[in-house]
């Protein structure tokens, strides 16, 4: 479910970068991009809204090796192949938010402009509370430069919202975006945190998603979780919220 796409017009819609424009160099940290999809979404954004951008880019990517590393080496392969531009620097970087090894869940982000976090926080969500996972997202928003923007997006999950906002909250201030602002109202939504960015991405371009099995669940869900949220998500609705780690 997790495309390269999404996180173009994610990044297009919360204006993460209309203050980068003129910098000669720009860093951006992708947190659990799984095969190299956030990269992607990283360089079609800067192909299609930042064609003009003369300075040099840094792309890094931090999720588990041991299960994408050949999709990195072949990404890799692709892109300088692609490409044929020095300016352009892409890295992959063995991260788990849950072992507690400094050199595992303590990623190097101090000189990243922009860290993304597109359906992370979804996955690591239900492991919250354990130490090795508080630990790693204190160490995040600690060692973040001042100035520094965390992009979050994903599905609609009030719980997770709530949860990104309590790690990000006292750090960092909630930026505005230009994408339509929606007021919704949830039993697990807390009073300040009701508006709420969100976009519509195209379900059939998700090459990830079996839209005939979510057919097949869609009544089972809203039994089990807020209705409206359920709705959300079937309809291909991907929240977002940029924050910026106070200077």
């Amino acid at each position: 479910m997790v495309s390269a796409r999404s996180l173009s017009n994610v990044m297009h819609h919360s204006n993460a970068m209309e203050n980068l424009a003129m910098k000669p160099s720009i860093t951006v940290a992708c947190l659990g991009g799984g095969p190299g999809s956030d990269v992607l979404g990283v360089l079609d954004y800067f192909m299609k809204y930042m064609a003009g951008f003369e300075g040099q880019l840094n792309i890094h990517l931090y999720d588990r090796e041991g299960k994408w590393g050949p999709c990195w080496e072949s990404l890799k392969t692709a892109i300088k192949a692609e490409l044929h531009d020095d300016r352009v620097a892409v890295s992959f970087h063995d991260f788990d938010v849950t072992i507690a090894t400094a050199d595992k869940n303590k990623p190097d982000l101090e000189n990243a402009d922009l860290i993304t976090m597109h359906y992370f926080m979804e996955e690591v969500f239900s492991e919250r509370g354990k130490t090795n996972v508080v630990e790693c997202f204190k160490h995040i928003v600690q060692t973040a430069k001042p100035g520094a923007l965390f992009l979050y997006s994903g599905m609609y999950m009030y719980q997770v919202i709530n949860w990104v906002h309590q790690l990000l909250g006292d750090k960092c201030k909630l930026k505005p975006t230009t994408g339509p602002l929606k007021r919704e109202v949830s039993k697990y939504y807390k009073e300040e945190f009701k508006w709420i960015s969100r976009i519509k991405v195209n379900l059939n371009e998700e090459e990830d998603l079996d839209l005939e099995l979510f057919d097949d669940i869609k009544e089972d869900l809203e039994t089990k979780y807020d209705r409206m949220e359920v709705t959300y998500r079937y309809n291909g609705d991907v929240v977002y919220r940029l924050y910026q780690k106070y200077k």
